[in-house]
């Protein structure tokens, strides 16, 4: 097979960075661009030590990205900040593959949920795939051989540490703030 090209936008947070790490080790995959607004211009080695060394963090917008001639695009974005740049991608690149890792487009139909335990027939060949979060993830995984058996709705309660939290300080990922304590991520209703 031959080698993909793919353009990571937004590497500057945890799943960015632990994304570097895992695909430094690939052997069909070029990381052919790194983006990240606030460590732009330095090295991508500073922040992933084990990625190419040659490469540093730039920071573009999505019309730039977009322009990139690469094969596949993985947006480690915050939510709520992927549209723009699918929509340049989907202009400039429409046989492009885009990997969503924010919750943006994780019930949008014209999407794949990216869940290859669950769906792996779904995920080959798709061009748009809305990665699923942990949380998510961890409940479908655990729940998927009860699903038989579950009379009514299902509910679940879930501790972690902050990682989901992001990197930028807040309450959220404050050690001192955490310390023996639990605050709530993203209730619903």
């Amino acid at each position: 097979m031959r080698e993909l090209r793919l353009g990571l936008v937004g590497a500057r947070g945890y799943t960015g960075r632990e994304l570097l790490r895992i695909l430094s080790r690939h052997t069909r995959i070029e990381v052919a661009f790194v983006t990240s607004r606030e460590l732009a211009g330095r090295p991508v080695a500073t922040e992933a030590p084990e990625s190419d060394s040659t490469r540093v963090f730039e920071d573009l917008g999505p019309d730039a990205c977009a322009s990139r001639p690469v094969d596949a695009y993985v947006l480690a974005l915050p939510n709520g900040k992927s549209a723009p740049y699918v929509a340049a991608i989907e202009a400039a690149r429409p046989r492009s593959i885009i990997v969503d890792l924010s919750a943006d487009h994780r019930f949008d139909h014209d999407w794949v949920y990216g869940q290859p335990e669950r769906r792996r027939a779904a995920v080959l060949g798709a061009r748009r795939i809305a990665n699923p979060g942990c949380y998510a993830t961890a409940l479908q995984l655990a729940a998927e051989p009860l699903v038989p058996f579950i009379l009514g709705l299902a509910h679940a309660f879930g501790v972690s540490g902050y990682s989901g939290a992001g990197t930028t300080p807040s309450p959220r990922n404050d050690l001192a703030i955490l310390a023996d304590s639990v605050l709530p991520y993203a209730l619903v209703d």
